[in-house]
């Protein structure tokens, strides 16, 4: 990886490029891929950020990548950031990403043996070449306070639309055949569009120079907008912490 900054305008643009490349390279030896991978990802990016006064500014990002594992994605952020006054500030943002699907997910090939008479009849697990990325919408109010001088305070309001996830395995409907063994096909796919919004808050407040007290509590909520017949979507964060 690479990266260069430089600022500009009396300090008031900061910018920052960069390049990244990865070789990635899994040998399971039969385990449970069938063959070796050799695989390779790359990225340019770049952030800038202006400060049109000592109380506003504006934070802009853009990153593409590319991989040899799933089409190229551009991931594209932009935040405004307004101080109240000297200890307290509020933030804007809108951002998009993506999760790519994992090795596990695209070429898992494990076969389970018969443990049932007659011994005919098994199951095949295996990864999904064809899979896409999971991808995210988010969209986020922030607020940063400090109080009496010892306490300080952020609250994070937030909203997220989330689309094609990458499922658990399931039966296909597919079976294959061999050595007088028919085995069911198991495997993953992409399906549903969710919506997720909650809260979290957190306090760090200095005791002394020697301890401090902190507290956090964080609310989340969901909705499913889509899903396929068979599929059963649960987060994995709990509605309170």
């Amino acid at each position: 990886e690479v990266q260069y900054n430089f600022s500009a305008l009396n300090e008031k643009l900061f910018v920052v490029v960069g390049a990244s490349h990865r070789l990635v390279n899994i040998d399971t030896k039969g385990t449970l891929m069938l063959e070796p991978r050799n695989d390779n990802t790359s990225s340019l990016f770049t952030q800038v950020e202006y400060k049109f006064s000592s109380d506003f500014k504006t934070i802009g990002a853009v990153r593409w990548d590319r991989s040899s594992l799933h089409e190229s994605e551009f991931s594209p952020k932009i935040a405004f950031v307004y101080n109240l006054n000297p200890a307290h500030s509020i933030r804007v943002t809108y951002n998009q990403a993506f999760q790519a699907p994992n090795y596990s997910e695209q070429y898992l090939y494990v076969k389970s043996p018969p443990t049932i008479p007659p011994f005919t009849t098994s199951t095949v697990y295996q990864g999904n070449q064809d899979l896409i990325t999971e991808k995210i919408t988010g969209y986020e109010v922030g607020y940063k306070g400090v109080y009496f001088d010892n306490l300080f305070l952020t609250l994070d309001v937030y909203y997220n639309q989330l689309k094609d996830f990458i499922t658990d395995l399931g039966p296909t409907g597919g079976s294959i055949f061999e050595n007088g063994i028919r085995y069911s096909v198991w495997s993953y796919g992409n399906a549903g569009k969710v919506n997720e919004y909650g809260f979290e808050v957190s306090s760090n407040y200095y005791l002394n120079e020697n301890f401090t007290l902190d507290a956090n509590y964080s609310y989340f909520e969901f909705d499913v907008v889509e899903k396929g017949e068979n599929d059963y979507l649960l987060p994995n964060s709990p509605k309170f912490k």
